[in-house]
């Protein structure tokens, strides 16, 4: 019991010493990274999209297309207080932002689109980019067209199977289905009233070490597919019909091979050392924090 004590003690310590519970701000409500359809008013990546982003890149005072992967969030924000803690769980990479200047608007505007429906792209397109070698894989390859020509005339051979894939830009699902209950012989364990539908969402989970353990049945949480990418319009309204001839095409970092591949792809070539850092180095995570704490007030703050 005192070693117990003795743990708790030094964690306690640990959290204040690194302020975890720092607060930026607290959320006014539930925003889930899966467990709402894309776009809804509760989608986590929705609230990126329509205000974070714009929010935070409108500053550059310049017509930008900005795209991040869906992968850089890693859970939900939850209604309450958002924490240096919460920052921790929700996007814990250290990745900034990129910018590429005066990119034409008719390439970057396909860019996100390429990265959502293109996938996958592999290593050996990846290695291309340093060769000066035009490659994209896509599903099938014999569609057309990159510049009006075919895409198997720029897809290597050999390019499906082994490869770094879209959804590597995702967040990994959690398991979603319930265990199958089977009857009494069938050598498995029946829950106390089972015939009753369970009414707490989460997992049936099975133990490590055999299917004799504590198996209690939840509800079903539904989880949705979300796009691989999101990207916003800063600084003019595709929209409304306005279309920008050059744009500056801000992303982040983790996905800049992805991005300058399907640029390639689309007939324009950028090397790495002609892109920049974006918002002065800050991280998503940097990012999120600093719109919390400017958006975001607590009850006892009114």
């Amino acid at each position: 019991m005192a070693c117990r004590h003795s743990r708790r003690h030094a964690i306690h310590a640990a959290r204040k010493a690194m302020k975890l519970d720092h607060t930026f701000g607290c959320a006014p409500q539930d925003y889930w990274l899966n467990r709402a359809q894309y776009p809804a008013n509760d989608s986590l990546l929705t609230l990126l999209d329509t205000q974070v982003l714009p929010d935070t890149f409108e500053r550059l005072n310049k017509a930008s297309i900005v795209i991040t992967n869906s992968g850089a969030m890693r859970f939900d924000i939850f209604k309450g207080p958002f924490t240096i803690d919460t920052t921790f769980l929700v996007s814990p990479f250290t990745s900034g932002f990129r910018r590429l200047r005066g990119v034409p608007y008719g390439a970057a505007s396909q860019v996100l689109q390429l990265l959502n429906n293109e996938g996958p792209i592999t290593l050996e397109a990846l290695a291309a980019l340093g060769k000066g070698v035009p490659s994209f894989c896509a599903k099938d390859c014999t569609l057309a067209n990159a510049g009006n020509r075919p895409r198997a005339a720029i897809c290597q051979d050999g390019c499906k199977g082994a490869g770094v894939r879209m959804q590597d830009l995702m967040p990994p699902l959690p398991p979603v289905a319930l265990r199958t209950l089977r009857g009494e012989g069938s050598g498995q364990q029946v829950p106390l009233f089972a015939a009753e539908k369970p009414t707490i969402p989460g997992y049936t989970t099975i133990d490590d070490a055999g299917e004799d353990g504590d198996d209690t049945v939840h509800q079903a949480i539904q989880f949705y597919d979300v796009p691989n990418c999101i990207g916003v319009d800063v600084g003019f309204s595709s929209m409304s019909g306005e279309k920008p001839e050059m744009v500056d095409l801000v992303y982040n970092e983790f996905i800049q091979d992805w991005v300058l591949l399907a640029l390639r792809y689309l007939g324009k070539t950028y090397a790495k050392g002609e892109t920049e850092g974006a918002l002065g180095g800050k991280t998503m995570t940097e990012m999120i924090s600093e719109w919390v704490g400017g958006h975001w007030g607590c009850e006892e703050d009114v």
